[in-house]
């Protein structure tokens, strides 16, 4: 059995009926693909192009829970808390 230590990790949830629209064009992985039972590992760019975080993203039941490295998680919902508000969409740490 692995055991992975959690705490080196920051998770932040998106959620709400848009929210893989929103993600779709915020982060550099395709949403439309993730299930269940498959994440995928995807980055947030700035303007030009320099990545400001990575991450694995997974979906739960209907949220997409992000998962950062320590550290991180601040910058991830500073540059996607700009935009939610024109989806119907929330994201907390």
């Amino acid at each position: 059995m692995k055991i992975i230590d959690l705490n080196t990790f920051e998770f932040i949830r998106a959620s709400g009926p848009d929210v893989i629209q929103f993600l779709q064009g915020q982060i550099t992985c395709d949403v439309y693909a993730l299930t269940e039972s498959k994440s995928l590992s995807g980055a947030i760019c700035n303007l030009k192009g320099r990545v400001v975080t990575d991450f694995q993203i997974a979906l739960h039941q209907n949220d997409c829970v992000l998962r950062t490295t320590g550290g991180t998680a601040e910058a991830t919902l500073a540059t996607l808390s700009k935009y939610p508000c024109v989806f119907k969409s929330r994201i907390e740490d």
